[in-house]
């Protein structure tokens, strides 16, 4: 994981505010902290013993109260738009997932939004409707009194803020995960007021007003309004899938920097087998089996961690990724000889995939293998 702790994100903010407050400015900051493993420092491990993942978020919600006081010290925090949001939520143990990224259940869907500038916001609302990330960009377009793009997706929040409008707002949702990682079925969803449809092999449908745990598929006893809600995602894909080219191709460097922080696709080539592929509901074991070698391999047991990657790769041959950790594994625990079989066999399995020759690369490089 590319992680930098939120004191250090914090100090490099520091120095870059001290220079910069005196004129206009946008800044992104990105506090990675609340990301497994769970390790917050001191004091907040010692206060969270029992719940680290909660310590993480403490710690991390410290240093964005360092960020206010910085902005309250150069007197410019009653002039300055500051939007707090959280990317997703964490899976705790719900359905059988830990981490994030395998389902798109509403406990890793629902996130803080939080929006303030003492003098053009109101204070202490809150507003229930659901909104979306999408709608971000719009908002603060609207409350700077920026024209909009015509290409810009998402709508202002301000009238919501205002109390004119009190909707919620059709929301696509997806992960490609675990297609990516496990070569799993990929899931897509509508929520459309209060319900909830997942495109996946076997489809999903729940009442999210009657049934917020998401524990009663309703999907067979209402196929024609599925079917229906279906239609509508396909609609919504289609209206919001971007035609614009990017102003230029990101480098190889640039992808692998941004994959290892979790925002764009591994570029792995899954093999494409000719039957459909599983819905990751059906794989629940393969995945607790993987997390129990990662848990393993954070722990120093190389051993136990060696025996649970393999299994899943004996289970799951047909996923880059699969031979990539355990060939990393094997590096840690010093069996360079045994890694670079291990991805030779998998370049042989799959030659044009990035991501193994670009690791196979990096344990030659380790066995001085230079030609």
């Amino acid at each position: 994981r590319s992680e930098r702790k939120a004191e250090s994100v914090f100090v490099s903010f520091s120095d870059w505010f001290d220079e910069n407050h005196n004129q206009k400015f946008f800044c992104w900051l990105h506090f990675f902290d609340p990301h497994l493993p769970y390790d917050p420092p001191s004091p907040f491990k010692e206060e969270f013993i029992h719940r680290p993942y909660d310590g993480e978020i403490a710690y991390m919600d410290y240093y964005v109260g360092k960020v206010i006081d910085k902005l309250r010290e150069k007197n410019i925090l009653s002039r300055t738009l500051i939007i707090l949001a959280g990317d997703h939520g964490e899976a705790l143990g719900e359905k059988q997932e830990v981490d994030h990224g395998l389902f798109i259940y509403d406990n890793v869907l629902r996130v803080p939004l939080i929006f303030f500038a003492e003098k053009s916001l109101p204070q202490g609302l809150v507003i229930p409707s659901r909104v979306r990330l999408i709608d971000i960009l719009p908002t603060i377009l609207a409350i700077l009194k920026i024209p909009m793009n015509k290409n810009i997706q998402g709508t202002t929040l301000l009238p919501y803020i205002k109390a004119e409008k009190k909707d919620d707002l059709p929301s696509y949702v997806e992960t490609y995960y675990p297609e990516e990682n496990y070569g799993w079925s990929p899931l897509l969803g509508l929520i459309d007021n209060e319900w909830k449809y997942i495109r996946a092999p076997k489809p999903e449908l729940y009442n999210l007003r009657k049934d917020p745990m998401e524990e009663k598929n309703l999907f067979q006893e209402n196929r024609k309004f599925s079917l229906a809600l279906q239609e509508k995602l396909n609609d919504m894909i289609k209206k919001y899938s971007s035609e614009i080219e990017a102003g230029r191709k990101l480098t190889l460097e640039e992808e692998e920097r941004l994959r290892s922080l979790g925002y764009i696709a591994a570029k792995t080539s899954v093999a494409k087998a000719k039957k459909a592929l599983p819905d990751p509901k059906d794989k629940i074991e393969d995945y607790i089996l993987y997390f129990r070698g990662n848990i393993s391999e954070n722990e120093g047991n190389y051993q136990k961690a060696a025996e649970c990657y393999g299994e899943v790769l004996r289970l799951n041959p047909d996923v880059p990724w699969n031979y990539v950790n355990l060939g990393f594994l094997f590096m840690k625990m010093n069996k360079i000889s045994e890694a670079i079989k291990l991805l030779e066999q998998g370049k042989e399995r799959f030659p044009d995939s990035i991501v193994i020759l670009s690791r196979l690369m990096s344990f030659y490089l380790r066995a001085e293998k230079y030609e």
